[in-house]
């Protein structure tokens, strides 16, 4: 028996000798050295890694770092062989730290046996996807989502026919099209085209991808209609459109979707109602169908569905009461109806049924909230919250069981007197974002939220000075308040500020010398206070200004040169202060340069607005963020307007008014093809009116009065339209409109003279240098709103602050995005 048992233990090492030693020859010499080669493509620093590419999603370290050449391939980290042949079939190297090119043609493409592929978040340096991907006939899942891949699609993808996961999303390609022959790939459960410059219509030739359990487009450009090809992807559970450009109604093609669980189509244009018949989607667990124009009533049935977790409804044209039925959803964790037409009473504590909420939002609607509610500990898990416009006098109480706030909107309301010491303590240690604009506060003793970096206190009447800012502040707005005092010199150590705006104030003192140093500051609104002084030489190279505005302020001395070091700059306004320069000196041979300061800004977006003109309110309906714009008047410049302004080609507004400018007027401004409105007025500009500004088509507002203008008026074009107040005040002038006929001899005795520019003057007061034209110097000098990612509210309408909140949400929402969902927990 005994020599059985031996008999036994050998045979079972030998064998297991010869599986070792079989296993530590897996991966042959030729694999290895593929992999090295590759290896030596990239660099591993790590101060690239210090922003987390992967955003918490999973573990990020350098895994290709501690790869050795001594060692079996098959051992090293990300690497997976197939234990019969030793072939290397998996390469998992996402959130690896990689930086580097990778060249179309490379040793990873000798691995033909290759069967998973994942270079996702990683920095490939805007290398482009080769078509040598082909050379992997068995792949099965490719990933290089996040890799900073540049360029197009290649066809030859199309020839990886047992591809099931396709992720390219979040690179910057220029595609176009969504590429045809995507259709070929027939097996695919997974497709994910998420931010990669998309446009156009979805094709048709969808319907062949039936094995489609994960489709998303988000972030696109995508257009038309909503296709019905999708009724016949009936293993569907995501399909996400986020932000693109289709339009139309949804259409019924949710019959045969029985196994979706997650529906976003928000940020499109989408209209019509929400049909009944997504009530029938019996597994749906998330619907976000925000910023469209939607409109009628939510049909109870919606509610009606046991699985729902997420509703986002934000930003439509929604009507009615909120139905009962929704407080049966016990499993509700997020409910955005914000920005609707809502209306009626409801309890807070309604709310309190849903044991996990975590995100609740009514802001913006006909709602009265009442928001009596006992102590409840289901309260707990709510991150954000808004309350926005919901006819609210106090702070609610339920605010004090919100530890682990990070969102907190309570603008539009009617909170009146200070804010309450018990607030200190709500989301002391979590709290990013508060918005208290548009009340009656009178006083915030303090701010002790240290990872805030979002606070509106636009609109109160808040007394004072200016308190000590939590050092992370990147957005920070008390515009339209009664505060007083100097700006603290803490200001000037706000690192991550982006965007500043302390208008509208009784604020005095000189402008710290390091305000506007920054490099990350965007926005620099000073503008309607008691400022004294010069402005400060301290515009630094890298400069990421893009609006500065003093208007209104008692600032002196001549403009800084440092100016041109801020070469994103989009508006400048120092009207209405006591600049004295000889225009444009303080440029020297710089003002080449300065060219690069009337930028126009990336985002393209639209806004409308009602501006108020010296009492007179005028709609400005679809505002582009690329205005741009400079206003000088009422200032003491000297000197003649410089040729090279012309070259200026962006500029939409010019406002030169109240200065002491002399000399003729540029020809070159007739290149100015996008100017909009043009004030000359009230200076000492000589000679004729150049013929070129016939060319400018777009122009809308003319001002050239009270000058020492000559000659006839042109009659091109459309230079007839313009008024009578466009040229008086100009001796020498003739010719329509004015009564002067061209023949006559003109008594200047008789002709009123400039006006001269006085402190007390009138048509200063309110910061406007303009006799009759209103339309064009609305635009020039209120213009100082928006830029990047935020607006600046100017008091009237209330919601211009809404759109500057929007737009930094949206910043964090698409920051956040497939972090929070991968999470379970998304945010808009």
């Amino acid at each position: 028996m005994g020599r059985v048992t031996r008999s036994c233990q050998l045979f079972c090492l030998q064998l297991l000798l010869l599986y070792s030693h079989s296993y530590a020859k897996l991966c042959s010499h030729d694999q290895s050295s593929a992999l090295l080669q590759f290896k030596k493509l990239f660099s591993f620093d790590d101060n690239y890694s210090s922003y987390d590419p992967c955003e918490g999603l999973q573990q990020s370290y350098p895994k290709m770092k501690y790869w050795k050449e001594e060692t079996d391939c098959c051992s090293w980290d990300g690497v997976t062989c197939d234990t019969r042949t030793g072939h290397v079939t998996g390469l998992d190297l996402s959130c690896s730290w990689l930086h580097g090119n990778i060249p179309l043609n490379n040793s990873l493409f000798f691995l033909s046996h290759m069967t998973n592929l994942n270079l996702a978040y990683n920095h490939f340096n805007r290398s482009r996807i080769s078509l040598n991907f082909s050379l992997f006939p068995s792949l099965q899942l490719l990933n290089l989502s996040s890799g900073n891949f540049t360029g197009s699609i290649p066809p030859s993808l199309g020839n990886l026919t047992q591809l099931t996961h396709l992720d390219l999303s979040w690179n910057s390609l220029s595609t176009g099209l969504i590429p045809l022959f995507l259709s070929n790939l027939n097996q695919l459960r997974y497709l994910n085209l998420q931010s990669t410059n998309m446009i156009g219509k979805i094709p048709n030739t969808f319907a062949n991808l039936v094995q489609l359990s994960h489709l998303d487009f988000s972030y696109n450009q995508l257009n038309g209609t909503i296709p019905n090809i999708f009724a016949n992807l009936s293993q569907l559970s995501h399909l996400d459109f986020l932000d693109n450009q289709l339009s139309g109604t949804i259409p019924n093609i949710f019959t045969n979707l029985s196994q979706l669980s997650h529906l976003d189509f928000s940020y499109n244009q989408l209209n019509g109602t929400i049909l009944d018949y997504l009530s029938g989607v019996r597994n749906l667990k998330t619907i976000f169908l925000s910023y469209n124009s939607f409109h009628g009533i939510i049909p109870s049935s919606l509610f009606s569905l046991p699985s729902l977790q997420q509703i986002g409804l934000s930003r439509n044209q929604l009507i009615g009461s909120i139905p009962s039925s929704m407080f049966e959803l016990e499993n509700l964790t997020y409910l955005d109806l914000s920005s609707n037409n809502f209306s009626g009473e409801i309890e807070l504590s309604m709310f309190t049924k849903f044991k996990n909420l975590e995100v609740l939002d009514l802001s913006y609607n006909s709602l009265s909230v009442k928001t009596a509610i006992k102590v409840n500990s289901s309260f707990s898990k709510i991150y954000r919250l808004g309350l926005s416009a919901c006819n609210l006098s106090e702070f609610p109480y339920i605010l004090r069981l919100l530890h682990q706030l990070e969102r907190l909107k309570l603008s539009e309301n009617q909170i009146h007197g200070r804010v309450p010491n018990w607030m200190w303590d709500t989301g002391r240690d979590t709290l990013v974002l508060l918005n208290l604009s548009h009340n009656f506060l009178t006083a915030i003793e303090h701010i002790p939220w240290k990872n805030l970096d979002y606070l509106n206190l636009d609109s109160n009447c808040l007394q004072g000075s200016l308190t000590v800012l939590p050092p992370f502040m990147q957005f920070f707005s008390v515009s339209n308040n009664k505060l007083t005092g100097e700006i603290p010199s803490s200001f000037c150590n706000l690192s991550s500020i982006r965007y500043l705006d302390l208008s509208k104030n009784n604020l005095s003192g000189t402008i710290p010398n390091n305000l506007g140093s920054s490099n990350t500051l965007s926005v620099l609104d000073l503008s309607l206070n008691n400022f004294y002084g010069r402005i400060a030489q301290t515009f630094e190279n890298g400069s990421n200004l893009e609006i500065l505005n003093l208007n209104g302020n008692h600032l002196d001395g001549p403009l800084p040169l440092s100016l041109v070091n801020c070469t994103y700059l989009t508006i400048l306004d120092v009207g209405n202060n006591k600049i004295i320069d000889t225009f444009p000196h303080c440029y020297g041979e710089q003002y080449r340069n300065w060219i690069g300061i009337i930028s126009e800004m990336s985002s393209g977006g639209y806004y409308s607005t009602v501006l108020t003109v010296k009492g007179n309110e005028i709609e400005m309906d679809r505002i582009q963020t690329t205005f741009t714009v400079i206003d000088l008047s009422n200032n003491h410049f000297q000197g003649g307007i410089p040729e090279v302004l012309g070259k200026l080609n962006s500029l939409k507004g010019l406002n030169f008014s109240h200065n002491n400018l002399s000399g003729p007027i540029p020809s070159s401004l007739g290149n100015l093809s996008a100017l909009e409105f043009l004030d000359l007025s009230s200076n000492k500009l000589a000679g004729e009116i150049p013929r070129q500004l016939t060319s400018l088509n777009f122009l809308q507002v003319l001002n050239l009065s009270y000058n020492q203008l000559e000659g006839a008026i042109p009659r091109e074009a459309h230079f007839d339209t313009f008024p009578n107040d466009s040229y008086i005040g100009n001796p020498r002038l003739c010719g329509f409109p004015l009564s002067n006929e061209c023949v006559s001899v003109i008594d200047i005795d008789k002709i009123p003279h400039s006006p001269s520019i006085t402190e007390d003057d009138s048509d200063s007061e309110n910061g406007f240098g303009w006799k009759s034209v209103l339309t064009g110097y609305a635009f020039g000098m209120v213009f100082g709103m928006l830029v990047g990612y935020v607006a600046i509210s100017t008091g009237k309408p209330r919601w211009l602050a809404k759109i500057a909140e929007a737009v930094y949400s949206r910043k964090v929402a698409r920051k956040q995005n497939n972090r929070r969902r991968r999470n379970g927990r998304t945010v808009f």
